[in-house]
This record gives structure tokens, sequence and C-alpha cells, in this order.
């Protein structure tokens, strides 16, 4: 089958040809519309106080890393996104919005191990406003949370463990993949399918083993 012979046959079926056309840009239309999502991450560090003697929630010292863990369950347990494991991030998870709070585990999967009174705090939303108002909010609920234990205890005002942010600012980023890979990949889909659709997914490649084989004879 020459090249002229496919493009007599693609107009005998001209509407399978339209058909897949409009498809592929319908296809293309929907790839092109999605938008990226947005993540906001940071660390909150707890503080301890000049001096512990005041305050029973960090004596003894390991006992700074406990009051992180409480904290961090406590404020999660309202959270939109659930926990996942320590080494995905809510947006490997493919979640779109919420956010995350969780204490990091130094150890393994069936062994725990807190070492450090840190809380990883991860957020995700639509638009970078979104995701830096539920950071904003995870970071609110685990101040409060904090203050809340303290005043529970009596502790003062001169013995509190306080919380500050690593980094200062928090990390904001965006995932959306490659348009080009996209676009690319629902071109080629598109045109395969229309071939097969049109009676010619095999046309080509027997033409080319045709050749190949008088060659080889």
């Amino acid at each position: 089958m020459t090249v002229w012979d496919l493009v007599a046959r693609l107009g005998r079926r001209w509407y399978v040809l339209v058909a897949g056309v409009l498809l592929t840009g319908l296809a293309l239309v929907v790839v092109l519309s999605v938008t990226p999502t947005y993540f906001a991450h940071v660390h909150v560090v707890f503080v301890p106080p000049a001096s512990s003697e005041q305050n029973i929630l960090v004596r003894p010292t390991d006992s700074l890393v406990n009051l992180a863990g409480v904290v961090a369950r406590s404020v999660q347990s309202g959270g939109s996104a659930q926990p996942v494991s320590a080494e995905v991030t809510l947006l490997g998870e493919g979640e779109t919005e919420g956010f995350l709070v969780r204490q990091p585990n130094r150890g393994g999967q069936w062994q725990y191990e807190f070492v450090e009174p840190v809380i990883d705090v991860q957020a995700v939303g639509a638009t970078p406003d979104e995701a830096m108002a539920s950071l904003d909010r995870a970071l609110a609920e685990i101040d409060a949370a904090t203050t809340e234990l303290q005043d529970a205890q009596g502790v003062p005002e001169s013995a509190r463990v306080v919380t500050t942010l690593n980094p200062s600012t928090p990390q904001l980023e965006s995932q959306s993949g490659s348009r080009v890979r996209a676009v690319t990949a629902t071109v080629l889909i598109g045109v395969i399918l229309t071939l097969s659709a049109a009676g010619l997914g095999g046309a080509v490649p027997r033409r080319l083993g045709a050749k190949s084989s008088a060659r080889g004879a």
C-alpha cells in the first residue's frame, strides 16, 4: 500500500478522520485546562524555656519531644487530609486540599522513633492563597493546642515552651506536570486511535515490514 492508497482510504472514511480530530481536540482542551496544585511546607520547632523548673511538660528533657507529638496528634485529628507515610507528601498522595500535621519518624515502618521536638506541617490547595490559608490554619491550631496544654498545667508565662518556624518563611511550590509531554502523548494517542478506527492501524507497519523483507532477500 502506497502513501496515495492511504490518502485515498482516509478520503473514503473522512467522517472517521473528522471524529478523531474533534475527539483529540477535546482531549487537548481537557489536558490544557488542568490547573496546578500548590504545596506549602514548613517545620514547627518547639523551643524550651530558659528554665524548665516551673514547666512540668518539659521535664525530663525528652518530654519536649513528647509534647510535640501530643500537639501533632491533637491538631491532625481535625485536619481535612489524612496522615500518610513519613516518606510521602500530601502532594505525592494526590491530595488537592487540606493540611497534614505529623511528627517526623526517624525509625522504620514498624518501629517509631521520635527524636526531635519538631512538627512537619504540609498544606495543599488549588491556588497559592488556598494552600497558604490551610497552612496558616494548621499553624494557628498548633499554637492554640500548645497554649491549651500549658494553661491546663498552670505554667507561668516565663517558663512556657514557644514555637518557631524552620525555615522562617514557609516554602510554596506548584505541581502540574509537563504540559509538553501531556500534549504530545494526547496527540499521538489520538492519531493512533483515529488510524485504527479508519482501518489503517496496521497498514503502515505491514508496508514497512514488506520493504524490510524485500531488502533482506
